[in-house]
């Protein structure tokens, strides 16, 4: 899995490391992650984090240069000590992950509960923003350093693109004798996102009943009609079909929820070569990819 981003990670670390990272089989403390569910111990910081969090080996070269790309952004807390190390990130105009390393030389092997916010370049939070769901992923690593990955899901709305700028900003809930509270930020401006192709969903008629959003890495649903359906009977099945119909392994879970209008879908822990899909099938209804 690690063999196509060996190139992009040799800079950043040890080629001994690489190659341990690559070959060296799950000790019985670090057991392999479970399909659609991977395990925060595989994340290693400084060996492509996003290698083992997601299974990238359905992707064409072409495509992974299109949607990953390297940082190396680093910013102090003087009050505090604490560390922001920007490694990598990847993603689309609705989905972002961000790996990083956070070190607090006081916190030992318990760093003190915080939160991620990714702010647009106007650097202001805004309720009145994209719903915005977050999930923090942290691990332990010693030395009271700490490897990381944020994912950052704007759902339905197309809202990062090339060229705009972010800052991540880490801030702790509280602080202690031992281990103080922090506000960090680092900024800087997207230079690669996976294309995401709008494709207008149909019901069995023929007739428009919303939008599907695709890139190698997730799909997004917005349905304005939803037939009367509950948003359970439409996620059976939610599925990427290849030209003979079969299901193309995405290993992602995907939902519908709403009333009037449902949003929904969900990432790809297997991404997939856009090229692959043939169609989009969203309970009876469908959306045809241009072959």
């Amino acid at each position: 899995m690690f063999k196509k981003l060996c190139t992009l990670l040799l800079p950043l670390c040890l080629a001994a490391a690489l190659l341990a990272g690559c070959g060296s089989e799950p000790t019985p403390e670090e057991p392999p992650a479970k399909e659609g569910d991977p395990d925060i111990l595989q994340i290693k910081t400084g060996l492509g984090p996003l290698a083992t969090y997601l299974n990238l080996d359905g992707l064409s070269q072409e495509t992974l240069d299109g949607c990953y790309e390297t940082l190396d952004l680093t910013q102090e807390s003087p009050e505090t000590g604490t560390v922001l190390h920007i490694t990598e990130t990847m993603g689309d105009s609705t989905l972002l992950y961000v790996a990083f390393t956070l070190t607090c030389p006081q916190a030992g092997d318990e760093l003190p509960d915080f939160r991620a916010t990714l702010l647009p370049e106007n650097g202001l939070a805004s309720s009145q923003g994209p719903a915005l769901n977050t999930e923090l992923r942290v691990e332990e690593a010693g030395g009271g350093s700490f490897n990381c990955l944020a994912i950052f899901d704007y759902k339905s709305t197309e809202s990062l693109s090339v060229g705009k700028p972010l800052t991540l900003m880490l801030e702790s809930s509280q602080g202690g004798a031992s281990t103080p509270a922090f506000v960090l930020t680092a900024s800087w401006t997207p230079q690669k996102l996976a294309p995401t192709q709008s494709l207008e969903l149909k019901n069995e008629a023929g007739n428009p009943v919303g939008t599907a959003l695709l890139s190698p890495l997730s799909l997004k649903l917005l349905l304005k009609d939803s037939g009367g359906q509950s948003g359970e009977a439409l996620s059976n099945p939610i599925a990427l079909l290849d030209s003979q119909g079969n299901a193309l392994e995405v290993n992602g879970s995907f939902t519908l929820s709403g009333s009037s209008g449902m949003v929904g879908g969900g990432a790809f822990f297997s991404p997939v070569e856009p090229s692959a899909v043939h169609t989009i099938q969203v309970g009876n209804y469908t959306a045809q990819l241009p072959q």
